[in-house]
Formats: structure tokens, sequence, C-alpha cells
């Protein structure tokens, strides 16, 4: 997305979390990565 679609950092952080809020990923507690959650599974299925 960064690099792609020449988005900002701003606006990759603000997807992020949008993705997280909707329940679609988790964020690991060490805030390094995420998790697909099984209602983001089912988006890609």
């Amino acid at each position: 997305m960064l690099f792609l679609e020449r988005a900002t950092p701003a606006e990759y952080k603000a997807g992020l979390d949008l993705a997280i809020s909707r329940g679609w990923l988790l964020l690991h507690e060490s805030g390094t990565f995420v998790k697909l959650t099984p209602a983001g599974v089912e988006l890609f299925a």
C-alpha cells in the first residue's frame, strides 16, 4: 500500500486502525505485527 498505491504513513495507519476496529485484525501485544481474525479470513474466502 505504501509503495504501490503511494499511500502516506498516516493513510496506512488509518487503514490499519479501521481493520482492527472492525475486528478483521488483532494487534499483537508487542505492537510489531497483526494477525487475521476469523472475520478477516472470511473477507478473502
